[in-house]
C-alpha cells in the first residue's frame, strides 16, 4: 500500500520532469545536429551516436538540477483535468510510435533505438552514401526513396516534434499545474519551425515539385482540422 501511495504521489513529478526533459531536448538536439554539420559528417555515425547521448544525459542532469525553478511556479489543476493530462501525455506517446511504425508499414525501415534513429537523421542531414532519409523520407529498398504524405505526415509535415511532443508538454501541464511548461512550449515551436525549414531543403532538392504540392497542402507543424476528414490518414 505505501509503495502504491508513493508511485501516485511521485507520477505528476515524473510526468513534468519528462515533459521538461522532451521541451529542452528536442530543440537542442535539432540545433546540434544541423548547426554543426561539417563536424558530424567529419567524425562519422559513433560522434552521432556519442553526441546524442552525451546530451540526453545533460538535460536530464539540467532538468534535475533546475527543479527547484521549474517546481516553484506551480498551479492546482482540478482531478478531472490532471486525468486529461494523463490521456493526452498517452496520445502523444501513441502518436510518436504510429509515426514510426508508419515509415516502417511503408519503407520497410526500423529504427532500433533513438540513437540510430537520429543517426540516420543526421546521415540524411551530412548527404551519407547510405541513403537513409529524413521523415516523411523513407528508404524502399535500394531504390529511390519514397515520400510519405499519409498517415501520420497527412497531419503535419512534421508529426513527431511539430504534434506529438507539444501535445506531451500539454499533457504534462493539465497533469500537474507547472507554469514554466507553456512559455517553454512557445519557445520550442519557435526554435523549432526555423530547424524543420532547415530540414526540408534537402527534400524539396530530392522531390521538386512534388513536395512543393505537399508543403502547400499540409501544415509544417500543427495540423488543420479539416485534415482529419481527407481520408489520407490511412491511406
Amino acid at each position: 500500500m505505501e509503495l502504491v501511495e508513493y508511485v501516485v504521489s511521485a507520477a505528476p513529478y515524473f510526468l513534468a520532469y519528462f515533459g521538461f526533459v522532451i521541451l529542452v531536448f528536442t530543440p537542442v538536439w535539432f540545433t546540434l545536429l544541423w548547426g554543426f554539420r561539417g563536424f558530424w559528417k567529419r567524425h562519422g555515425a559513433f560522434a552521432v551516436q556519442l553526441g546524442f547521448d552525451c546530451t540526453v544525459i545533460l538535460i536530464i542532469l539540467l532538468a534535475y538540477f533546475m527543479q527547484g525553478i521549474w517546481q516553484t511556479y506551480k498551479v492546482d489543476v482540478p482531478g478531472w483535468l490532471a486525468i486529461c493530462g494523463w490521456i493526452l501525455a498517452l496520445a502523444a506517446s501513441v502518436l510518436i510510435r504510429w509515426s514510426q511504425t508508419y515509415i516502417e508499414k511503408v519503407g520497410g525501415w526500423t529504427p532500433s533505438r533513438p540513437t540510430i534513429f537520429f543517426t540516420y537523421l543526421l546521415q540524411s542531414a551530412i548527404g551519407s552514401q547510405n541513403k537513409i532519409t529524413l521523415p516523411p523520407l523513407v528508404p524502399k529498398g535500394k531504390g529511390r526513396p519514397k515520400l510519405v504524405t499519409s498517415g501520420p505526415y497527412a497531419l503535419a509535415r512534421h508529426p513527431m516534434y511539430g504534434i506529438a511532443a507539444p501535445l506531451f508538454v500539454l499533457g504534462a501541464f493539465f497533469g500537474t499545474g507547472y507554469l514554466l511548461l507553456l512559455p517553454g512550449l512557445v519557445l520550442y515551436y519557435v526554435i523549432m519551425s526555423a530547424i524543420a525549414d532547415r530540414e526540408e531543403k534537402p527534400l524539396v532538392e530530392e522531390f521538386g515539385r512534388e513536395y512543393l504540392e505537399y508543403r502547400k497542402r499540409v501544415p509544417k507543424l500543427l495540423p488543420k482540422f479539416m485534415l482529419f476528414c481527407t481520408g489520407r490518414l490511412f491511406f
